[in-house]
């Protein structure tokens, strides 16, 4: 089995390349300095992982496992700050927003909701658990995915709509996945 490592900082490709050939993996551990947005491989992977990647960098990881055909998902997100720059609360949704921290933990949690769904709808069985434990990283979630479920399923298309719409954003995954989204979306607007 071959595993290719994307990563667009060459200077990283060349410092886990070399240590590929120190291990004696480099046949089988092959790394490619190219964006994940445009990168082109020869056959679709079988199983994706993810560690830590920022932002939206997360999000066209799922993406991209998703438009490979992925059998599985592995995908540790890291910070997540477009979507805190999108939610709005009154009421006594007030009082988590105004302070910054409960308004990043709130965000990153409705981050990993959305992503969690979206794979859903788009017929990944997904679970959320932590993979290591909190004294080791604050940021311990890990989403599984595994391909094999209906795509459109009527309850996880109602229950993302149903958050999407409480909060009044749009996730960078939803935007990103939209044409693949779109059939089972429209169907209940």
């Amino acid at each position: 089995m071959l595993v290719r490592g994307i990563e667009r900082n060459a200077a990283l490709v060349d410092t886990v390349r070399r240590m590929a050939v120190d291990l004696d993996v480099a046949r089988d551990v092959v790394f490619l300095a190219e964006d994940l947005t445009t990168c082109q491989l020869p056959e679709p992977p079988e199983v994706v992982m993810s560690l830590h990647a920022c932002d939206t960098a997360t999000d066209e990881a799922l993406a991209r496992a998703v438009e490979w055909g992925s059998r599985a998902i592995l995908c540790a997100p890291c910070c997540q700050h477009e979507l805190q720059r999108q939610i709005e609360g009154g009421g006594p949704m007030r009082a988590v927003l105004r302070h910054g921290i409960l308004r990043e933990r709130l965000a990153d949690l409705l981050t990993d909701t959305f992503r969690a769904q979206i794979l859903r709808i788009l017929g990944y069985r997904v679970s959320v658990v932590e993979f290591v434990t909190f004294e080791a990283t604050a940021r311990n979630l890990m989403l599984r995915a595994e391909a094999g479920v209906k795509p459109g399923m009527p309850q996880a298309v109602s229950e993302y709509l149903e958050l999407r719409d409480l909060w009044r954003v749009k996730p960078f995954l939803e935007t990103r996945l939209a044409a693949r989204l779109e059939p089972f979306l429209r169907t209940t607007a």
